[in-house]
């Protein structure tokens, strides 16, 4: 049997959101189950009835910057996000917890996420400063995930006023829920005060992704 959409589910959900099948057995719902090799999760309708979800890929969620962000040299300064491009749940996640209204600069693992792959792009504007680097780095509650650290670093030639991008993909990464990811940018190419600005006029120039592997 291959079940696509949705599917009402015969039963009943109670007080502790655990499904009763007719034939006795039970789920709680948002468990995954395995269906000849298809991937469900169970959730409940606008009635309360459980509906049974066939999964349609593994769950990710995708942020964007649609205005520029100056960097001052010297540290790291965490990305703040304006779009969310993506957020999609799937094998027991319903989605990603991001609130950009409160939080910018993360997104939290949810319940039912303990492996993850991140991937990020950023965009340096064209600057005619010195010598220096360039870099985008992922962070975990605040600080590397690794070792080793995922980060992508440029070397910045003197005098060069080209526009740079720098894309980093991390291994896979071990989280827990509520754990929360961020990324951070660095120059130390034009000192504090002054900055380069990491370019977010478009979805396809500075973006960050997370996708759940188990």
């Amino acid at each position: 049997m291959k079940v696509k959409g949705h599917l009402q589910v015969e039963g009943n959900v109670d007080s502790a959101n655990l499904v009763t099948f007719t034939d006795g057995s039970n789920s709680n719902v948002a468990d995954t189950l395995n269906v000849n090799d298809d991937e469900f999760y169970l959730s409940t309708n606008a009635t309360g009835q459980p509906v049974l979800n066939r999964t349609t890929g593994y769950p990710h969620a995708v942020l964007y910057k649609t205005s520029n962000q100056a960097i001052v040299g010297g540290a790291n300064r965490i990305l703040t996000w304006d779009v969310i491009g993506k957020n999609v749940g799937g094998f027991g996640v319903s989605s990603w917890n991001i609130d950009l209204g409160s939080d910018n600069t993360i997104i939290t693992i949810p319940a039912g996420v303990n492996l993850i792959r991140i991937i990020a792009q950023g965009r340096w504007a064209a600057d005619s400063g010195g010598a220096g680097r360039l870099n985008i780095t992922i962070q975990k509650n605040g600080a590397s995930p690794g070792p080793p650290a995922p980060n992508a670093t440029i070397i910045h030639p003197n005098s060069d006023s080209v526009v740079s991008d720098i894309q980093v993909q991390s291994f896979p990464v071990d989280v827990v829920e509520n754990d929360t990811i961020r990324i951070a940018a660095f120059q130390d190419v034009q000192g504090d005060p002054a900055s380069i600005a990491i370019v977010g006029s478009g979805s396809g120039i500075t973006w960050f992704s997370v996708e759940k592997l188990a």
